[in-house]
């Protein structure tokens, strides 16, 4: 079929969980360039410190987009967990219903 994956609820977490933590981990990152960034411009306002600035703003602008598409691939994964999940107790109800015909007089 389809669409199928053999990614268990469990594991569809755990992925979602790792898209957290790494964009988690590149804001920390980004902030802490930020601050040595600034710290540096408060002490030199020269050419070579202009232009780190720029290409920082440059960097952090696509770091930005990163850390969004993380954070919708996260909720893109998580979904799909909890889709699976009503999925598999759906198919597991269903399975309790099947009448097999002669099997009702040897279960009971």
């Amino acid at each position: 079929m389809a669409g199928q994956t053999r990614l268990t609820q469990s594991q569809l977490n755990q992925l979602s969980q790792q898209h957290i933590e790494t964009k988690e981990s590149v804001n920390s990152q980004q902030q802490n360039l930020a601050a040595s960034i600034s710290a540096l411009l408060g002490a030199n306002k020269g050419d070579m410190m202009m232009a780190l600035q720029r290409t920082h703003e440059a960097w952090d602008a696509q770091c930005k987009s990163i850390t969004q598409n993380l954070q919708g691939m996260a909720e893109a994964v998580k979904q799909a967990s909890q889709m699976t999940g009503q999925r598999d107790e759906e198919s597991g109800q269903a399975v309790g219903k099947i009448e097999v015909p002669g099997m009702a007089s040897h279960l009971g």
